[in-house]
């Protein structure tokens, strides 16, 4: 395990629900199915992706989606 993600995984504790979180996810991602976690600013939507993207050793596309973003700019992303 890189020490980076050695000392990532010191300051952060997994509770159940992340833990529940981070493998439906896991999940998706396996079965090649996009993942759009959703909800308040601030609750560590980004921090658990960057968190799991780094357990399992992938990069992960982030696209902050918003009334003003155009379907050419999200499909620019994924495809």
């Amino acid at each position: 395990m890189p020490h980076s993600l050695q000392n990532k995984l010191k300051e952060i504790a997994i509770y159940s629900d992340n833990f529940y979180k981070m493998a439906l996810i896991y999940l998706r991602i396996a079965s090649k199915m996009p993942a759009i976690p959703m909800g308040e600013t601030g609750i560590g939507k980004t921090a658990l992706i960057d968190l799991l993207s780094k357990i399992m050793g992938y990069q992960y596309i982030k696209l902050d989606v918003h009334a003003g973003i155009q379907k050419e700019q999200i499909l620019e992303k994924v495809d």
